[in-house]
């Protein structure tokens, strides 16, 4: 591929998201874990009044419509990689794939945006693992953005 082409941000949108599957993986086990009181379990990023995951991955906030959103963060990361393969592998179907992925992307970000907010404000401690996944979601929008513009 020439130098103009997105194959590169999107492969780095790949290993983003393997990133990802791995922090939501960590976090959907850590949800259930806990919730299950499974003998001894305390994650090891509860470190203080301030930077407790332990809060915040088991408040009200951590799910949506029953869902853990760490589940849904991993969802949405197989199908970022899919979609992400597609583009790469596929010209015709390179279009609407970036254009799913771009969408995605942006909600992503915004989602995340506003769980910072809920972090910082409403239970005013934060969660290192899902910060690293808003950062993650921060540089999957731009590496998408620049496959769109390459493309």
């Amino acid at each position: 591929m020439a130098a103009g082409t997105p194959k590169k941000a999107l492969i780095s949108n790949i290993v983003f998201h393997v990133i990802a599957l791995a922090v939501a993986g960590y976090l959907i086990r850590h949800h259930y874990a806990f919730l299950s009181g499974e003998a001894g379990f305390h994650s090891f990023c509860a470190i203080s009044e301030k930077i407790d995951c332990d809060v915040v991955n088991t408040s009200q906030y951590s799910k949506f419509l029953g869902i853990p959103l760490a589940t849904l963060t991993f969802g949405y990361s197989l199908l970022a990689i899919l979609l992400s393969i597609f583009a790469i592998g596929d010209l015709y179907a390179r279009r609407e794939a970036l254009l799913l992925l771009l969408t995605f992307s942006g909600f992503s970000l915004f989602a995340s945006l506003y769980l910072l907010g809920v972090q910082l404000y409403a239970l005013k401690t934060m969660c290192v693992m899902c910060v690293s996944l808003y950062v993650i979601n921060f540089f999957t929008l731009i590496a998408t953005w620049i496959a769109w513009k390459r493309s």
